[in-house]
C-alpha cells in the first residue's frame, strides 16, 4: 500500500470540509447572500414563496416560452409561468432563449417582473475557447512544479 504524505492527506481532508460546507450552505439556506442590491434567486424558489420578494430587485435565469408584444410594453412569458415585463425600448428575446435577468418583483400581486436589464448567454460556446488557457495554465504550473509520482505530490523545481 502507498504511503501518502501527512501534507497531501491534510490537503484532502480541508478540501473534503470545504466541499461540506458548500454544500450544506446551499442546502440550508433557502435564499443565497446579497452581494450587490438584486438578491440572486433561483425563479422557482420565488414562485414557492414569492411574498418576502414583493417589490425588491431580483436577479434570477429563465426560459422564454412565449413572446406577447405591445405598443407600449413587451412582455414575455417564461416556462414556470411568471410574465417578464420589458421596457419597449429594448429587443425581446425570442422563444426558446435562456435569458438572465434584473428587474423587480411583482409576482405575489401580479405574477410579472418589471426587468431593468438583461441579456441572453451565447448557446454557441464551446469548450475549445478555453483550452489555451488551460494549456497556458499547465505550463505555467509544470515550470514551477514537478510531480513526484512515488508520494503522489507535486514538489517545487529545485533551481
Amino acid at each position: 500500500m502507498r504511503h501518502f504524505r501527512p501534507k497531501l492527506l491534510r490537503g484532502l481532508i480541508v478540501l473534503g470540509i470545504f466541499f461540506v460546507v458548500i454544500i450544506s450552505t446551499e442546502l440550508l439556506l433557502p435564499y443565497p447572500i446579497e452581494y450587490t442590491r438584486y438578491t440572486s434567486v433561483d425563479i422557482r424558489k420565488i414562485i414557492q414563496n414569492p411574498i418576502p420578494f414583493e417589490g425588491h430587485e431580483i436577479s434570477s435565469a429563465a426560459t422564454i416560452s412565449t413572446v406577447i408584444s405591445d405598443e407600449s410594453l413587451s412582455m414575455v412569458e417564461v416556462a414556470e409561468g411568471i410574465i417578464l415585463v420589458f421596457p419597449s425600448s429594448v429587443d425581446v428575446p425570442r422563444e426558446g432563449d435562456g435569458v438572465v435577468f434584473r428587474g423587480i418583483s411583482w409576482i405575489h400581486s401580479n405574477n410579472s417582473v418589471l426587468v431593468h436589464e438583461f441579456y441572453t448567454p451565447d448557446s454557441d460556446s464551446s469548450t475549445i475557447r478555453s483550452i489555451p488557457g488551460i494549456l497556458l495554465f499547465l505550463a505555467m504550473f509544470f515550470t514551477v512544479f514537478t510531480t513526484d509520482l512515488d508520494c503522489l505530490a507535486f514538489l517545487t523545481r529545485r533551481r
